[in-house]
């Protein structure tokens, strides 16, 4: 049996798509063979083994699904497109990837020119490269006069190294190609230092893996499954290596992609070109080991995301702390006492904090939960805390402590990975969100770390058949798109969201194409932006700078001068879309809400003046506001009252955290203008969904009415 490099096979009983796409292919010079059904199509493959097969989900007397089945069944390797009107779920995505290892899941209806953006890497690079186009050495020329002031300004060049390095090429493609990785090896030198000493490492790993795959694939050159990995291997290799600075490995890696997609089987000359694969990888893995022994973790000042105090002994942790440090782009400050870690706490602003109860400083640990929350631009901060297994918060401590997080002892790097992850999260709340679906982690790392390094917050995705899944429960600002992705490209993924609820989210394309065909895709596709790779920092930054400003996110929190807490609006509509997650969950929530009113107001203003107990009243909402947990809602319901909301806390449980506090609260001394100090207590009421009423309003009715109940009898009393 031949194989034909430039033949393609479409398998679907619909001319008019088979007549779409076929001259799509054929107008880049492939040979098109058409089938309208399975037995046509298996026919033409007992004659011929195509470069890529197309194939449709809807057949006559079968489906595209089993045909694969059975042509893998027959030990067919070549690359397949499946394509089918209706998505699939993520079972049958799964099934279609992992088992029958389908390189591509298309959606009609097809684009035409989408379609051979998707898929043109999945087949041979034509012998001869077309010259760019008089757009493209424009685009080109000025790309790269921006890269060559950037050069002059931070000093990396001469302005005679650069006169030499112009001379040098015949157009202004080849000068832009060796003025990127120049870009990003300068440009990111500081900011870049300590992750690119940790990606070295995986370089490296890459390397050897790449360097297997193409043994197995010189070994075996019939199993064309194994070539694709080795291209796809070389090809996030050229990608990530650029992006991190180390240029000329991405540029072997980029040559191995280019080679090994040129190979051709059948070619007598195949000594010659396996000679300069296994050439570029010793020079690419020399390169790699030379990296490492330049690149220092002392290079440069760390510059990181987000502060975190960890507050316990510093032996137990010292081994997690680098390891955390490195994944979440943060900088974890150990403190080994109470009063080292409040010290610490007055000097800088902390995103959150991991306490450790354990040993004999349980109560004086929890006090500080407290005293952290009292500092100033404190009050939302989230809590972990870390529990001996016999002695863990009780539900009443989790909440009036501000426990988002708990980790039992004895510790685990993954368990505590994963807590501090949500810590981390919590943290992030308020800040701008951007998901990156890419399924190369080593680049979502890079696009993280330079984002969060502008105070975003930065999620990564690398399924992206999950991508409404996320976008719903990340609800980000931006999505950041890579183009070619296993199984399902960027075009696509951007397809997806635009036909959903987030279709006005801003979308930027990265992609290694930077033509102008592949811009125009991208903003067929629904894209807002696009930037080509290696990604550029400064320029990232730039680009994400303005979409998010542009994008319909969130007024800023409207809070009571006072105490901190929610205006009463405020308050209202956080509850109500509260209520609303609530009512959408499938397995039965509850939402515990409370009016907590400062008692005998009116009597004691005139004994105190106004202004004393107003301040009171104040230091009430300021008590409020530094106990219970980040995401709890705290805010202020009218001149002597304030009212709280809670996720998932059942009545009980916040009726024994307010009668805590109320204990506290009833040992403060104020100040009286008149008559010296004096004290002063508060009463509650307490209502819960669905056992009190449907809506906020009626929640808060019921809450109402137990106060006054409760505060008729006596004051200080908390009234379920």
């Amino acid at each position: 049996m031949i194989q034909k490099i430039d033949s393609i096979l479409i398998l679907d009983d619909d001319a008019s798509f088979r007549s779409t796409v076929g001259g799509v292919l054929q107008q880049h010079g492939f040979t098109v063979l058409e089938a309208d059904s399975a037995k046509a199509a298996n026919a033409i493959i007992g004659q011929t083994e195509p470069a890529l097969v197309i194939v449709d989900y809807h057949l006559p007397g079968t489906d595209g699904v089993s045909w694969i089945s059975q042509v893998r069944e027959q030990g067919r390797k070549f690359p397949i497109v499946f394509v089918s009107a209706d998505w699939c779920d993520q079972k049958t995505f799964n099934w279609l990837r992992n088992i029958l290892r389908v390189s591509l899941i298309l959606n009609k209806p097809i684009v035409a020119d989408l379609f051979w953006q998707q898929v043109e890497t999945l087949l041979p690079t034509p012998a001869e490269k077309p010259r760019p186009s008089e757009i493209e050495e424009e685009e080109a020329s000025n790309e790269a006069m921006v890269i060559i002031e950037k050069l002059l300004s931070t000093k990396a060049y001469d302005a005679e190294e650069i006169e030499k390095l112009v001379e040098s090429v015949t157009s202004a493609m080849e000068l832009l190609e060796i003025l990127r990785p120049l870009e990003v090896k300068y440009r990111l030198k500081k900011q870049m230092a300590l992750a690119s000493g940790n990606y070295v490492k995986q370089l490296i790993s890459d390397w050897q893996r790449l360097n297997q795959l193409v043994q197995h694939a010189q070994r075996d050159v019939s199993d064309r499954m194994i070539r694709d990995e080795a291209i796809n291997a070389s090809h996030k290799i050229a990608g990530s290596a650029g992006t991190y600075g180390f240029a000329e490995v991405g540029l072997k890696a980029k040559k191995i992609e280019e080679l090994l997609k040129a190979f051709d089987p059948s070619d007598t000359l195949q000594e010659v070109l396996w000679n300069e694969i296994f050439r570029c990888l010793a020079d690419g893995e020399s390169m790699a080991y030379a990296a490492m022994g330049e690149v220092s973790e002392g290079d440069a000042e760390r510059q990181c995301s987000s502060q975190f105090l960890l507050v316990g002994a510093e032996d137990r942790y010292r081994k997690y702390v680098h390891d955390l440090n490195l994944e979440f782009c943060t900088n974890i400050v150990v403190s080994s006492s109470v009063a080292g870690a409040l010290a610490k706490a007055k000097k800088t602003k902390f995103d959150g904090a991991i306490l450790d109860l354990t040993g004999d400083n349980r109560k004086r640990t929890l006090a500080l939960s407290e005293d952290l929350r009292m500092l100033h631009g404190a009050s939302q901060m989230p809590f972990a805390f870390v529990c001996e297994p016999n002695l863990p918060l009780s539900s009443s401590e989790a909440v009036l402590y501000g426990s988002s997080v708990e980790i039992e002892l004895p510790i685990d790097a993954d368990a505590l990975q994963s807590a501090f992850g949500r810590l981390y999260a919590i943290a992030q709340a308020d800040r701008k969100r951007v998901l990156v679906v890419d399924d190369d982690p080593v680049l979502s790392g890079f696009v993280r770390t330079i984002l969060g390094n502008e105070g975003i917050y930065v999620e990564t995705l690398e399924t992206p058949i999950t991508i409404l899944e996320k976008l719903s429960e990340f609800r980000p600002d931006l999505v950041i798109l890579d183009v070619m992705m296993p199984g399902l490209s960027g075009y696509d993924v951007c397809r997806i969201i635009r036909a959903s609820e987030f279709s006005e989210v801003p979308v930027l394309f990265l992609t290694s194409k930077s033509s102008t065909d592949s811009r125009t895709a991208a903003m067929q596709a629904g894209g807002t932006d696009f930037l080509p790779k290696p990604v550029v920092a400064p320029d990232l930054v730039a680009r994400v700078s303005n979409h998010i400003g542009s994008s319909s996110v969130s007024d800023s929190v409207a809070r009571d001068p006072g105490s901190g807490t929610l205006e009463r609006s405020q308050f209202m509509d956080y509850a109500n879309n509260i209520l609303e997650l609530v009512k959408a969950q499938e397995r039965k929530e509850i939402l515990t809400v409370c009016i907590v009113s400062f008692d005998d107001y009116l009597r004691l203003s005139p004994l105190h003046s106004n202004f004393s107990v107003s301040r009171a009243v104040e230091t009430l909402g300021q008590t409020l506001q530094s106990h219970f947990r980040a995401h709890d809602l705290k805010g202020r319901w009218s001149e002597d009252s304030f009212v709280l909301a809670f996720y998932g806390q059942s009545k009980d449980t916040i009726q024994a955290a307010l009668q805590t506090l109320l204990e506290k609260f009833g040992e403060l001394h104020f100040p009286s203008d008149a008559l010296g100090n004096f004290k002063a207590t508060f009463s509650a009421g307490i209502a819960s969904y669905p056992d009190d009423g449907r809506n906020i309003q009626d929640l808060l009715s019921v809450a109402n009415r137990r106060l006054i109940t409760g505060s008729s009898v006596s004051a200080g009393r908390v009234t379920l």
